[in-house]
């Protein structure tokens, strides 16, 4: 059976127990463990084994005890280790075709079914000595674990293969899987000590910043009463509001700043990598006269970068080459041609593209390839 581990193991929150693929499998344990397992101490619902939450499990065993009830059959299942209560629910309306049950089946058919269906029946009750392979949740009935079973056949095997195959194949998944503790992937372990880290310091992480401050931009760009077309990445730094976003205190830049006051570098990454993220989603896109100058893209009203692709689909698209419709990289291509252009992404082409597909001057002739309306 399963060793038992000396060292300290580390309970799983709930929130990590599907990262554990034991806690997705039916556990393939021996019943003396089944029967020594204690809920998980983070949550009760499941059962641990190590550190490993278990809720189902596999077992295949002798009968060494039968009762059967109105609506299901009470196994007691023995595979050498020890015995667990197996409740296997019976089939609903005993398998009786409904036309039967209302007395009205009188088709060769139905008597032929009703036949079938009560042999089935007389045979799903097992007796004493037959093999039995069930699976199905682990349940905790007068504080003794059982399986309320999902599945559950028997084993015909009168030389024992399956059991054997059974009883060499446990050790090996015991000493692999089971009894090594689980343990968290390298990066859900780096963001549980970050979120430990803010928790205790009370600062702020840079990505929830640039969230905020993403968020900002967008609605501040996109207010037609500030009349903002275009703005340089530094004169984002002449906003109140926007430095007071961006030089919250960081978790990630708490050693670098001095005096209290968050450091330039925090400022600048977090604005541009929010500017960034705008320009993935379309909102603006990067001029390519002056360095870290961006347009704004304003959905209600069609922008220089939408009327210059326009122009692009018109006058390519009448070329043979072009008739199924400009493939979007040759858009961004073409549009690289253009002075102001010259530093337009794929994202911005793309999301230009679908604007016009939504104001019904182009049409989508592949995912990939657009054609003008006019």
């Amino acid at each position: 059976m399963g060793s038992d581990s000396s060292g300290v193991v580390e309970f799983l929150p709930k929130q990590f127990w599907h990262l554990d693929p034991v806690y997705r499998s039916y556990a393939k344990l021996y019943i003396a463990d089944i029967l020594q397992l204690k809920h998980y101490s983070t949550d009760e619902g499941a059962f641990a084994y190590q550190n490993h939450p278990i809720n189902r499990v596999d077992v295949i065993g002798w009968l060494v005890r039968v009762e059967e009830r109105p609506s299901m059959f009470y196994y007691g299942v023995d595979d050498g280790t020890g015995v667990i209560n197996c409740c296997c629910w019976k089939s609903k309306n005993n398998g009786e075709p409904r036309s039967m049950l209302n007395g009205e089946g009188t088709s060769l058919s139905d008597i032929v079914l009703s036949k079938v269906y009560k042999y089935d029946t007389q045979e799903s009750c097992l007796e004493l000595g037959d093999v039995i392979h069930v699976r199905g949740r682990l349940k905790c009935y007068r504080n003794r674990l059982e399986v309320s079973a999902s599945y559950y056949r028997k084993i015909d095997d009168p030389c024992c293969r399956i059991e054997i195959h059974r009883m060499e194949e446990l050790p090996n998944i015991y000493e692999n899987v089971y009894d090594l503790p689980f343990v968290l992937p390298s990066h859900v372990m780096q963001e549980l000590k970050v979120q430990n880290e803010e928790e205790r310091t009370g600062l702020t992480r840079e990505a929830q910043l640039i969230d905020r401050l993403q968020n900002y931009l967008q609605n501040h760009l996109a207010d037609r009463h500030t009349g903002i077309k275009n703005f340089h990445l530094n004169e984002l730094e002449t906003l109140d509001d926007v430095m007071a976003i961006a030089s919250c205190q960081c978790l990630e830049y708490k050693n670098e700043g001095g005096s209290g006051s968050a450091p330039i570098k925090q400022i600048r990454n977090i604005i541009k990598q929010a500017v960034l993220r705008l320009e993935r989603e379309g909102t603006v896109y990067r001029s390519g006269m002056i360095h870290d100058m961006y347009e704004v893209v304003r959905t209600n009203l069609p922008s220089r970068l939408d009327k210059t692709i326009l122009q692009i689909l018109r006058s390519d698209c009448h070329l043979s080459r072009y008739e199924g419709g400009c493939h979007y990289m040759h858009v961004m291509d073409r549009l690289h041609e253009y002075s102001d252009f010259q530093n337009v992404s794929v994202d911005t082409v793309r999301m230009a593209l679908l604007r016009l597909e939504e104001h019904s001057d182009v049409i989508s002739a592949t995912s990939k390839h657009f054609i003008p309306v006019n």
